[in-house]
């Protein structure tokens, strides 16, 4: 082919379209006779259609095309093309197309619009260009702060198409510095890492980073803050002591909203004083959203349902959901939805729990979470499907093979906790009562006591009563007595009446059942209080009080389908 002709083909292939002919022709150099004759050639060969404007027909290949030429001479025909592009004010999309092809020119409107455009894919769900397009910005010059900003969102953009890169970027961003827009940079790879469930990266890089942070007291507090939260998940240890034994512990009486943060569900798990930790949490709330890592957010309003304040603990957790989705976080819109399902188990209301967490897996599916977080999803399933008598799907759940490194990991007792629901519901207690005893074993070799995280002491006390091991049924419910009078919520205390009250016979077992229902109908616990209502219906029939017994059993039914639980449901109806 003559040399115009091909190069007017080639820029055509170079340009994939989306420049005027006129401009194509400008950017290999042909004067305005020579573009007619190159033309009239290429559609006389059939490589080019007579419309207005002409295109490359179907018989051209652009790779092909441009193939034989050299990598140099191809990568400045690219960078030249989007050069234009961008002075003939082309739209961002075909301006990407350019930029993808295109060598880094150091120009300074490149990243701009291939984040803009990344930003808009993402919104519609093609995270994989958006990642393609961050990639390439990265290869830009840029100034430190807006590089590691950079590698958060590429992180971000990356977490639902390859987790683990994704990982690498955010602890390349913990390594920068500054903010961005009125937000940290370091804090927010962290709140990511930590969301996604990558504690042990997320340690690492926070013991590394927090030392570099000493311009600015805030973004300190809250490396602090985070690093306390990665700690607290206790994964693996090794290789840990050096790089960790510069790390100062948590101020007595945090100032900052993580560290309030970090305090509240320390004081949750502990499970000493309920009013320090709602207290806490709720100070934790009344920080504004804007510009502060939502996971440790997340955790203070997961205290408050272990406190019982559940009002304000689905606000702020509306709230955060809010805030990352605007801040396009899938991981932490995720964790806030798994916590949100968990919140709603806590008050007994199936059908808002299984929303959730089918809400849940649609923004992060399971292949998108790191291995340690997989048994919580696992967990929450179990326990919906058991609440819905669904015991063989329930089943086939609890024991599917978790990912390489989730098993006995951060979130391990609670799929154990929820293994030992189900063998109670199916009629093994034995088996239930070996699931509970190991998450006992791991909660409380984390120091993990409070009696408002899981029922497991009261739950397992029912299978070794079933298994005919009283003495072992009792200890632990006069344990759960101990812990629940110094807990002091009405949840708590409620549990330990109605569970000791299904376990007693005659008077004893109608007292309980009483001070269970007062309790209970005071705290969130909706099905429990249903149980509550349901059992002590059935004590006072015995006594052959028929009036009272059919007027409970009423109230019971009546809330029990409101709430989903159709296990419950059906039996109170066959009880009827």
């Amino acid at each position: 082919m003559a040399p115009e002709p091909l190069a007017l083909l080639r820029g055509m292939a170079a340009c994939r379209d989306l420049l005027p002919v006129p401009l194509v022709s400008a950017l290999v150099g042909l004067e305005e006779t020579s573009t007619v004759s190159a033309l009239r050639a290429l559609r006389a060969a059939g490589l080019v259609t007579s419309d207005q404007p002409p295109r490359l027909t179907g018989l051209v290949n652009p790779e092909r095309v441009l193939s034989a030429m050299d990598d140099a001479d191809r990568q400045a025909l690219y960078e030249q093309a989007a050069e234009l592009g961008h002075q003939a004010a082309l739209q961002d999309e075909a301006l990407a197309d350019l930029l993808l092809r295109a060598r880094p020119s150091g120009a300074p409107w490149v990243s701009g619009t291939l984040r803009r455009v990344a930003a808009a894919c993402r919104a519609r769900g093609e995270h994989r260009r958006a990642v393609r397009c961050l990639a390439r910005a990265l290869q830009e010059p840029l100034p430190a702060d807006e590089h590691a900003r950079l590698l958060v969102e590429l992180g971000t953009a990356g977490c639902l198409t390859d987790p683990d890169a994704a990982d690498r970027f955010l602890v390349q961003a913990l390594h920068g510095t500054g903010r961005h827009g009125g937000t940290w940079n370091r804090p927010t790879a962290a709140d990511l890492l930590l969301a996604r469930g990558d504690a042990v990266a997320a340690r690492h890089a926070l013991a590394a980073a927090y030392p570099a942070a000493r311009d600015d007291e805030q973004e300190r507090a809250a490396l602090l803050a985070l690093h306390w939260f990665a700690e607290n998940a206790r994964l693996d240890e090794s290789g840990l002591e050096g790089i960790l034994s510069d790390m100062p512990a948590l101020p007595a009486v945090p100032q900052d909203p993580s560290g309030l943060a970090a305090a509240a569900w320390q004081a949750a798990t502990v499970g000493q004083d309920a009013a320090r930790a709602r207290n806490l949490g709720l100070a934790a709330l009344d920080f504004p959203l804007r510009g502060l890592p939502l996971y440790p957010r997340l955790f203070a309003c997961r205290a408050l349902g272990v406190t019982d304040e559940v009002d304000a603990a689905h606000t702020g957790l509306s709230a955060a959901l809010a805030e990352a989705r605007r801040r396009q976080m899938p991981p932490l819109v995720g964790l806030a939805l798994l916590f949100s399902c968990e919140l709603h188990l806590r008050c007994g209301d199936i059908g808002r729990a299984a929303r959730d967490l089918a809400m849940a897996r649609i923004e992060m599916p399971i292949s998108a979470w790191h291995p340690t977080m997989a048994p919580a999803v696992q967990a929450l399933e179990v326990r919906i499907r058991v609440a819905r008598d669904q015991l063989d799907a329930a089943e086939n759940i609890a024991y599917l093979d978790c990912p390489v490194g989730g098993e006995q990991r951060y979130s391990w007792p609670q799929l154990l906790f929820a293994r030992g629901v189900l063998r109670l519901a199916q009629g093994r207690p034995q088996e239930a009562a070996a699931e509970l005893r190991e998450c006992g074993r791991w909660l409380l070799a984390r120091g993990w006591t409070s009696p408002g995280l899981m029922a497991w002491r009261p739950v397992r006390a029912i299978a070794h009563a079933c298994s005919g091991e009283s003495a072992e049924a009792a200890r632990l419910l006069a344990e759960e007595q101990r812990l629940a009078a110094r807990w002091a919520t009405p949840s708590a205390l409620g549990t330990v009446d109605l569970i000791s009250g299904l376990l007693a016979e005659g008077d004893p077992a109608v007292r309980l059942l009483e001070c269970a229902v007062q309790r209970l109908r005071v705290s969130p616990a909706a099905d429990l209080y249903v149980l509550a209502l349901a059992q002590l219906a059935s004590a006072r029939d015995r006594l052959g009080e028929r009036d009272s017994s059919c007027s409970l059993q009423a109230e019971a039914a009546q809330l029990a389908a409101g709430l989903g639980h159709t296990l419950m449901h059906d039996r109170l109806r066959t009880d009827r």
